[in-house]
């Protein structure tokens, strides 16, 4: 199989290095804006992940700046952000694909493809720490890409099965969008408390903030009627139930070594604010249309400004004494 690999995603650089490990012809554009990390990766010429189950190592692979498809490659699409971009980088993102080429695009509200692109849509449930340009860290155990079906994939499918990655064709990828839309709401409260979402729901007062914004954007989504399909674990009803109906069994998780950095406090850090709050802006500006209340979505967004100007909250009990 030949598979172009644009962007950089910590996702981008696992399907590259467990694809290039099973021995295909990988080809991988690094960069979302500018050469940086095209450079970087070219003095080191090597992909280092550190799987659950093991480090993939592997040299295996070429680098390139573009994004135009050649004949028999498929294109995988997957940026750390789907904001908008500019200079170099926004000229070149409609030129992303080719005529009669397969372009499967991970993010999701990105628009891309040339004409002619046969371009399909898919989610990635791939947590990822990036420490260095081609140095990963997976830190789900169970990584997952749910795609729109599509024939062209069948080979994706087995070389990512054959490294633990599933690959689950749906018919209609919506119903999991919405899903992680919400799960995603959490992402935020953690990252202000330089957290982990199993060490900030061991505290009652993460468990409360979780629960506030859980139901916010559930009772959104039903308002708005739009349907919900379970995702691995945690799935954002079933997390809810457990929260309410045995709490406690998230005290123990406290003390547990925990590296799953989630992508909002990865943002923070990065200084990129706007991409840290998305999803709960998301929920804000539908809200907007509705008779809803998001205040808890409302008032977590506002303490970004908070943690750039003076630093992280130390837990979620100052964080919850600071909304409250």
């Amino acid at each position: 199989m030949k598979v172009r690999i644009i962007g950089d995603a910590p996702a981008a650089a696992v399907l590259a290095g467990v694809l290039a490990a099973e021995q295909q012809e990988v080809i991988w554009n690094p960069d979302a804006d500018g050469n940086s990390r095209l450079k970087a990766l070219k003095r080191r010429k090597e992909i280092r992940l550190n799987l659950p189950w093991g480090w993939v190592r592997t040299g295996a692979f070429r680098l390139s700046s573009s994004r135009l498809l050649k004949a028999g490659e498929l294109g995988i699409v997957a940026f750390r952000t789907s904001e908008p971009v500019r200079g170099k980088a926004a000229e070149a993102q409609g030129a992303i694909g080719g005529k009669d080429r397969t372009l499967l695009v991970l993010n999701d509200g990105l628009r891309t493809g040339t004409p002619g692109t046969a371009v399909h849509r898919g989610l990635c449930l791939l947590d990822a720490l990036e420490w260095d340009p081609g140095v990963v860290e997976l830190t789900c155990t169970q990584p997952r890409l749910i795609v729109e079906s599509c024939t062209e994939l069948g080979e994706l499918q087995r070389c990512l099965k054959a490294r633990r990655i599933a690959v689950q064709e749906v018919e209609d990828l919506s119903p999991y969008r919405n899903a992680l839309q919400i799960r995603d709401l959490l992402d935020l409260p953690v990252a202000l408390c330089h957290s982990t979402l199993a060490n900030f729901l061991s505290y009652p007062e993460g468990r409360e903030i979780a629960v506030s914004l859980l139901e916010e954007g559930l009772r959104l989504f039903s308002h708005q009627g739009l349907p919900l399909s379970r995702l691995p674990d945690p799935d954002p009803r079933e997390l809810l139930q457990r929260l309410k109906r045995k709490p406690q069994e998230f005290d123990k998780l406290r003390h547990l070594p925990d590296r799953g950095y989630g992508a909002a406090l990865q943002s923070l850090l990065r200084g990129e604010a706007g991409a840290a709050g998305e999803p709960n802006r998301r929920i804000l500006r539908r809200s907007s249309q509705t008779g809803i209340d998001p205040g808890w979505n409302w008032a977590i967004t506002q303490k970004i400004n908070r943690v750039i100007r003076v630093g992280f909250y130390r837990d979620p009990v100052e964080l919850y004494n600071a909304l409250r």
